[in-house]
C-alpha cells in the first residue's frame, strides 16, 4: 500500500533523526562506556537498515536517494562522467565509441548521451584531437590510409576533417606504395606464392586493393620471384 505525503515525511524525519543519533554514539572511545556505546550505534544501524528497506518500498527514488542512499553509477550523469574522466586519463578517446562502450556495459543511454555532451562541451572529449592521434599511431605502425579511413569511418569522422590533411602527415597518394615496399621489406611474406602473399599482407595492413597490387607486383620482381 502506498504511503501518503505525511506518512512519507514522517519516515524520513525518523530516519534522519536516527542516523545522526548514530553519528554521535559511534564516536571513538577506549572506556567501557564508549564499547556501551558503539554496540548501541551497531544495533541502531540493524534497526535502521530495516528502516531504510520499509522507506524504500514507499518513497519514490528521488527522496530516497536524498537520504543517502547509494546511487548506481550506472543510472545516473556523474557515474557516466567519472567512468568518461578514468577512460580519458588513460589515452584519447571517441565519442562515438565511448557512447558504445558504456551503454555495452550498462549505463542508462540518456545518462550516457548528456554526460558525453558535457565532456565534449569542457574539452575533456575532442573528436579531431582523437582522430589525429590514431591516424599519427596508425601511419607509424605500417598501417595503410585506406585501413585508416575505414577506421575513422567508424567513429563518424572523415580523413579530410583534419586539419591539414595529408600535408601536415607527410603522406601522399604517391608514397602510399613506398610505405607499402617498405612494410614487404621489413617483413617479407613466407607464403609459397610470394606476390600472392605480398598482396594479401598488405590487404590487412590497410592498404588499398590497387596499392596492395602494385606495391606486390615491385616486391616480388625486385626480389627476384617470378610466381603470379
Amino acid at each position: 500500500m502506498t504511503a501518503s505525503a505525511d506518512e512519507k515525511r514522517a519516515l524520513l524525519a525518523s530516519l534522519r533523526a536516527h542516523i545522526k543519533e548514530i553519528e554521535s554514539a559511534s564516536a571513538p572511545s577506549t572506556s567501557e562506556e564508549g564499547a556501551l556505546g558503539e554496540m548501541h550505534a551497531f544495533d541502531e544501524e540493524e534497526r535502521l537498515e530495516h528502516q531504510m528497506h520499509r522507506i524504500a518500498k514507499h518513497c519514490d527514488a528521488s527522496s530516497f536517494q536524498a537520504l543517502g542512499a547509494k546511487e548506481d553509477p550506472k543510472q545516473s550523469v556523474k557515474g557516466a562522467l567519472r567512468k568518461i574522466e578514468r577512460l580519458c586519463a588513460v589515452r584519447e578517446q571517441s565519442s562515438v565509441l565511448l557512447t558504445q562502450r558504456l551503454v555495452r556495459e550498462g549505463f542508462d543511454e540518456s545518462c550516457v548521451s548528456e554526460a558525453v555532451s558535457q565532456a565534449l562541451s569542457w574539452g575533456l572529449l575532442d573528436d579531431m584531437r582523437y582522430a589525429e592521434c590514431l591516424v599519427r599511431t596508425r601511419l607509424a605502425a605500417g598501417r595503410g590510409i585506406s585501413g585508416i579511413e575505414r577506421e575513422l569511418a567508424k567513429c563518424g569522422i572523415a580523413l579530410s576533417e583534419l586539419d591539414g590533411w595529408p600535408e601536415r602527415f607527410d603522406v601522399s597518394e604517391e608514397g602510399e606504395v613506398e610505405r607499402a615496399l617498405a612494410v614487404l621489406q621489413k617483413n617479407p611474406p613466407r607464403s609459397k606464392n610470394r606476390r600472392e602473399g605480398a598482396y594479401r599482407k598488405l590487404c590487412t595492413k590497410g592498404f588499398s586493393a590497387s596499392v596492395a597490387t602494385t606495391a606486390a607486383r615491385l616486391w616480388s620482381e625486385s626480389a627476384g620471384y617470378t610466381d603470379l
